[in-house]
This record gives structure tokens, sequence and C-alpha cells, in this order.
């Protein structure tokens, strides 16, 4: 009996061993490395599907194009730019903001892995400028940090932040620390083709790179928040008691949030402000906006919560937005307004409300078509006894109003079919 029992329990452990190396094998084959003409196109689900999990993942800064300031040219390179990446050994798989992959390329040599006894001060003395290499097109800046110091100083993660704060005062180090500072401090930052968190950067035809030293003061209080130097000649021209004189400034003028991306920082904002939102919770909107989120935050999509409370005729939600900075020219990915949602949602108080707040009517989406074409062809299609044919030609009137600067009329009938409406072909 014995015997017996000791030979199933050696077939057990045999089909355990031989299980786990059949599992081994297909997690190796799995985690192989991709090649360019298997991924280029797919969708990141295909990869995965196709390649497993990635031993890592990158997140990339893009630009958020916002309504009439772009050219097709510039919107189909930015629909080439990588907004994150998974890695697969030594290859990062990039895709752009619909999940596509847009290109495949070999990782760079891993930063050393930081030293718990490393000294942050020393490091700082060996950081340089040159240690952040940059790059960009019309649609943004890009630095890379390459510099042997500057990756030791962002595995050090916070604990190099107040060196690296004291070196922005050196003209020799302050691209690199502010860099390194907003890569550790995970901050909200914008992007331009001159300007990157702020910083100025020119790049040169000939590769060279300016960083204009005379903006150190700037950033300095960006970081610090200490109040900038004034130059020698607006130093007050009579001496003694006068330049003992304090004086307090006004404050500063109210300014719309920055436009931002989503990301790891502020996600939970966005989460916030999407649920109060989407449970028409105006109570919970206020407090979440009052407490510093901005409203500003731009998804995947392009869209943000104001486009959300727009495209569900959230009036008092799109008015809470507006009155604490949303902006309502930011475009999504297809070219569509916050008033362009309205206009889908059927609300003329919201787009009153949009309009009020400086929203364009006149703006064009990727298609072509302002929100007063879309709001013409819903009262074209809609049945003459449906509910909703009153509220589409409500729709028309106050867009048609806000084009031509007239106040909207409350009662006016409309073509009734497509051929006889204006603005649309047949």
């Amino acid at each position: 009996m014995n015997s017996i029992k000791f030979a199933q329990y050696g077939k057990l452990a045999f089909g355990a061993v031989l299980l786990a190396i059949v599992l081994a094998a297909l997690s190796c084959m799995r985690l192989r490395e991709p090649n360019p003409e298997e991924v280029l196109g797919k969708t990141k689900a295909e990869v995965l599907e196709k390649f497993g999990r990635p031993s890592s993942e990158e997140k990339y800064d893009f630009v958020i194009l916002e309504a009439n300031r772009w050219t097709q040219a510039e919107a189909d390179e930015w629909l080439k730019t990588p907004v994150e990446g998974l890695v697969y050994g030594d290859t990062v798989v990039q895709f752009n903001l619909h999940g596509k992959v847009v290109s495949v390329k070999k990782k760079a040599s891993s930063p050393a892995p930081a030293e718990s006894k490393a000294d942050p001060a020393a490091l700082v003395a060996m950081l340089t400028n040159s240690d952040v290499k940059w790059d960009g097109n019309t649609l943004g800046l890009s630095p890379s940090i390459e510099g042997k110091p500057a990756r030791q100083l962002l595995g050090l993660g916070r604990k190099a932040s107040p060196v690296l704060r004291k070196a922005l005062s050196d003209p020799g180090k302050f691209a690199a620390a502010h860099v390194l500072l907003t890569r550790i401090e995970t901050t909200e930052y914008k992007v331009s083709a001159s300007h990157w968190n702020k910083l100025k950067v020119d790049l040169n035809a000939d590769g060279t790179v300016n960083l204009h030293p005379e903006q150190i003061d700037n950033i300095k209080t960006m970081w610090n928040g200490e109040p900038p130097r004034r130059p020698p000649a607006e130093e007050p021209k009579n001496a003694g008691s006068e330049k003992q004189i304090t004086t307090i400034a006004p404050a500063p003028a109210t300014k719309k949030p920055p436009i931002v991306s989503a990301n790891e920082s502020n996600t939970k904002n966005l989460n916030a402000l999407a649920d109060a939102v989407n449970r028409k919770d105006l109570a919970a909107l206020k407090k979440v906006l009052q407490a510093g989120a901005n409203p500003n935050i731009v998804m995947m999509d392009g869209t943000t919560v104001l486009h959300a409370a727009a495209g569900m005729g959230q009036r008092q939600c799109v008015a809470l937005l507006l009155e604490h900075g949303a902006d309502p020219g930011i475009a999504d990915n297809r070219g569509r307004t916050a008033l362009y949602m309205a206009v889908i949602s059927e609300d003329s108080e919201t787009l009153e409300e949009l309009i009020k707040a400086g929203a364009n009517p006149a703006v064009k989406d990727r298609a072509g078509k302002t929100p007063l074409d879309r709001a013409r062809e819903n009262y074209a299609q809609s049945p003459e006894t449906s509910p909703s044919r009153e509220k589409a030609q409500r729709c028309v009137e106050v867009l048609e109003a806000a084009s031509t600067g007239k106040k909207a009329e409350t009662t006016r009938n409309l073509p009734a079919t497509r051929e006889t409406l204006p603005g649309l072909k047949p």
C-alpha cells in the first residue's frame, strides 16, 4: 500500500515539475523582444496579447493642441508622437495618443542604480547643463537625462531636491537642475516649441542649444518661492533711506489653470472631478475645485471634465467649472470643443453658458464642421413631432445669434428638410 502511494506522489511531483518547466518556457517565449515589423500599427492590447506583460512601462510628455491653433501637418506629426511605452528587455514599444504603435526603439543604457550612501552634493558638483540633451519640433521640446551624475541624482529622488534647488543659481547647472526637479517632483507643467515647464530653450539648426541664463531668477522663484532680483536699470535712483522702504506688491490677477495632460500626479483630482460630474453632485464638484483641482486636465482622448459636463447637458456643473478656470477652447482629438458637446446633448442653456464664457462658435472640428453645422443637422434629422426637434431648433437659434452677435430669438421656424437647410449639402 505504501509503495502504491509513493508511486502516486512521485507521479504528481513529476507532473508539477514538468508543468513548471513548460510554463517557464512559454513565459520566455512571450517575453522575447518585439521587432518593428511585428508591432508597428498594432494596438496596445494586441502587443500585450502577443508578447505578454512588459518588464516596465514608460510615460512621456506630450503637447495639448487647441482648436484652430494647428495645421494639418502639425496634427499629423502630433499623432506620431509617443505618449507611453512598454519595455521588453532592451526594446521599447512606443504608443501614440490613440494607443497605436508608432515606433520601436532600443532602450538606452539603464541608469546606474543610486547607491544608498551616494552624496547628492557631490553629484551636483559634477552636474552640468550638458547632462540633459534637448530635442523637439514645432509641437514641443523634449529633454533626455543622459549624464551619469544627472541619472544618479534622478535615482535619489526627493533626497536630491534640496541641493538641486541650490544648483539653480549656477548658470552652468540651472537647466539640468530644473529638468531633474520637474521629473522628481512630478509637477504639472506645459510644453511648447520654445518652453519646457517655463524654461526657455532655443534649438539651433547647427545642433547647439541656447539656455538663456537670464531666466535663472524666474526659475528659482518657481522652485524656491524667492522674489526675483530687480535688474540694475530698475533700482531706485535716489540713494539713502528710500532704498530701505519695503513696498507690498498688489496680488497678481487670477489666471486660468494651465492645460496639462493626465498623469500619475493628477489622476486622483481628475477622478474626483469626473465622479462629481457623473453624479451631478455640485457640492462635491465645488469642494474638489476649491481644494485646487485643475479643471483643465486633458485625458487620452483629448477631452476634459468640461467636455463631459457639456455632453451631459449639466449647465450648473459647466458654470461651476468655468467659474474655476475651465478653458472652453480646449478641443479633443477630433477637434471638438465643449460647445460641440453641448450641441450633441441639445442643451441650449449649456450653450449659452459656454458662449458667455468666451467659447468660439466658429471653431471647426477635424471634419470641418462647426457646432452650428451639427445643430442644423440635428434639427434636420429630428422627426417633426419629437421633443428633440424643439431643442435642436433652440440650439440653432443660440448659435446663429452668437455667430452674428445678436440676441437669440425664442421662436422661429427653421427649414424642415436637409435639402433646404442653410449650410448643409443635400
